[in-house]
């Protein structure tokens, strides 16, 4: 210590080492940062999507449990009429508290991590992977999504379908948390996670099918077509990655629903239809309403995988050249 000043004085080593420790303190907090800007454009892109496709959501909910275990249904877009006229308009939002925790949860997770193991994986900013390396980014970001939004899907599902059951037999739940406590009361909190499986096979697929295929259409458009990063760029990958998405997911989304609509008892409202595993439900649905019946429900899948896709990404790019402009 300086005698005449009473002031610390450190060594020329003492220096350097701070220098060096700060240094490598305010990197490691700029990648946090960076880290936690891909979570949260995510989640709010998603969330801002699913606000405008709920209805579409819900019409496609009602029509994957259309006829279920009835041969020769087909399942029409004329239950929009039904719903409107049965509930009124605000009917094409019932569940819409549980679709934005899904959000929430399942996107906020899914952005972040594809981000984080891209980086993983050895993707810069003047290394692009390869579309391979892409995939297996997103089949792990869309499988830990999944798992972690599980109990908001199940929850999402219960409250879209609960309007097509006769007053007597609806659930009833008020919102998403109310539903969820009902859930573990009534049944126990694994119930939370009954459709877990196809749930994960449809987020790897969907995830898959949105990131990689924008990601690629996206490059492919830039670097062949000398188009900008612009709206238009980004519009035209996200209706290729919509079409590849709802291609894939519309078979395991009608399994899905099926299964966190019922309960061990059977299905509600209908307890002679029981599953006793997603595979047996995978098997009742071909055998009784064929192969057909796994894409009930594929034209409002893609009319919303189309929008959701379109508006997600669109938001996506804004959130991040707002939070760049922000926190820089």
């Amino acid at each position: 210590i300086n005698a005449e000043y009473g002031t610390p004085r450190f060594d020329r080593n003492e220096e350097c080492r701070l220098v060096v420790l700060v240094s490598a303190s305010v990197r490691h907090f700029t990648r946090v940062l960076c880290l936690m800007k891909e979570f949260v454009a995510g989640g709010l892109a998603a969330m801002t999507a699913s606000s405008f496709t709920h209805p579409i959501d819900l019409i496609k909910v009602r029509m994957l449990l259309h006829g279920e275990q009835q041969a020769g249904t087909a399942a029409r877009l004329s239950i929009v009429g039904d719903v409107v006229r049965r509930e009124g308009l605000l009917g094409l939002y019932r569940g819409l508290s549980a679709a934005l925790m899904r959000q929430g949860l399942y996107s906020t997770t899914r952005f972040g991590f594809y981000d984080i193991i891209k980086q993983l994986l050895g993707e810069s900013s003047t290394n692009r992977l390869p579309y391979y390396r892409k995939v297996v980014a997103t089949m792990t970001g869309g499988s830990l999504a999944a798992l972690v939004a599980c109990p908001a899907d199940m929850m999402l599902v219960r409250m879209q379908a609960d309007g097509r059951l006769p007053v007597a037999h609806r659930r009833n739940y008020r919102n998403v948390v109310h539903g969820l406590y009902r859930v573990a009361l009534d049944e126990g909190i694994s119930a939370w996670y009954r459709g877990v499986g196809p749930l994960v096979t449809r987020g790897v697929l969907v995830t898959t099918a949105q990131f990689s295929t924008y990601d690629q259409v996206k490059e492919v458009l830039m670097e062949s077509y000398d188009l900008d990063d612009s709206l238009k760029t980004h519009f035209l990958s996200s209706l290729c990655a919509g079409v590849v998405a709802a291609t894939a997911s519309t078979p395991c989304d009608v399994i899905k629903s099926r299964m966190m609509n019922s309960t061990a008892q059977g299905q509600h409202g209908n307890a002679g239809i029981k599953y006793t595993s997603s595979w047996h439900c995978l098997q009742s649905t071909v055998r009784i309403e064929g192969l057909r019946g796994l894409y009930k429900g594929f034209v409002p899948t893609y009319m919303r995988m189309a929008p959701q896709v379109i508006i997600m990404w669109a938001c996506v790019e804004q959130y991040r050249k707002l939070f760049d402009r922000l926190f820089p």
